[in-house]
């Protein structure tokens, strides 16, 4: 099923390790692909970016306080602007900073520090220039950076952005990953399966540039709709929907919070006639929903048991 929706608001990429100025013999990635150095990121968007070559800061980890203004530009002397191709220098909000240890008897060992960031709300769209890593007045680092219309994360029981997600105090297996879906007051797990037909609540960041809406609640909402399609399939992969075959339904409103967390609300659809849900079993069949939120520049998903009935 796919759910045409504006998110209302509130703002998360996941880590980025760049090669650049990554110390002879430090790890700067795994997988099957080249690591690029390029950071993109939404307006309003709530990230992680990694990078070596900063000496080791004490009093780490800081987590920041949310203000009226936001987060802090500056922890510990350190400072994340982007810097356009043409005009001035934009600040960024640091919602915690942390790194990685060292062992005591490498001496000659950088940490890994990682950033959460917070982009400005207006950042304008396409722009392209660097983001810099200063400390203090000195530029340490800098990086190739593009801004994008949207780059969602669902939030999860693994991020450790240091942004907490209260609900997943009650996450019996946090290194399961598990998604930040509410129902019913409730987060969605073994014990409190999603209910077809019934309405949930997502969170996430990167649902890019916001508009104050004109009602008595005076809430934001996103410049652009975004998708959420329902695939009830055994361990289905994320997906953006198929016009005309993909299931469809209408949202319920959404609402946001501030410091880069989107909320939104929508229904789950009741599965289709004719359709066969498999029961999980924790091992062949780990799902049988899978939900995918897309927007016109990036998607993710999540998937979950519902009891067949």
């Amino acid at each position: 099923m796919v759910v045409r929706f504006s998110l209302i608001v509130s703002v998360f990429t996941l880590s980025l390790l760049s090669a650049q100025n990554a110390r002879p013999g430090a790890l700067v990635a795994t997988g099957y692909r080249i690591p690029t150095s390029l950071i993109t990121a939404a307006p309003g968007q709530l990230s992680m970016i990694s990078v070596s070559g900063i000496e080791t800061k004490s009093g780490l980890p800081v987590k920041a306080e949310y203000g009226l203004t936001g987060y802090p530009t500056e922890i510990k002397g350190l400072r994340l602007r982007v810097r356009p191709s043409s005009g001035a220098p934009i600040d960024t909000q640091l919602g915690g900073l942390q790194q990685s240890g060292c062992a005591a008897t490498d001496t000659s060992c950088l940490p890994i520090t990682s950033f959460t960031v917070v982009f400005p709300e207006d950042l304008p769209s396409g722009l392209t220039g660097t983001l810099t890593v200063s400390d203090n007045t000195a530029i340490i680092a800098e990086f190739p950076f593009r801004a994008v219309s949207d780059n969602l994360h669902l939030l999860n029981s693994c991020d450790t952005t240091l942004i907490w997600a209260s609900i997943f105090a009650i996450a019996p297996d946090a290194g399961a990953c598990q998604p930040n879906i509410i129902q019913n007051g409730r987060l969605v797990q073994a014990n409190n399966p999603i209910q077809p037909g019934g309405g949930v609540a997502a969170y996430l960041y990167g649902g890019g540039a916001t508009v104050l809406r004109s009602d008595e609640f005076q809430r934001k909402e996103t410049v652009q709709d975004f998708d959420v399609h329902f695939d009830y399939r055994a361990n289905a992969p994320g997906s953006r929907p198929v016009p005309g075959i993909s299931l469809t339904g209408k949202p319920f409103l959404s609402v946001g919070f501030g410091g880069g967390v989107y909320q939104i609300n929508f229904m789950i659809p009741p599965v289709p006639p004719g359709i066969q849900l498999p029961r999980c079993d924790g091992t062949i069949i780990r799902s049988n929903l899978t939900i995918t939120i897309s927007g016109a520049n990036s998607m993710d998903s999540a998937s979950f048991c519902v009891e067949p009935k």
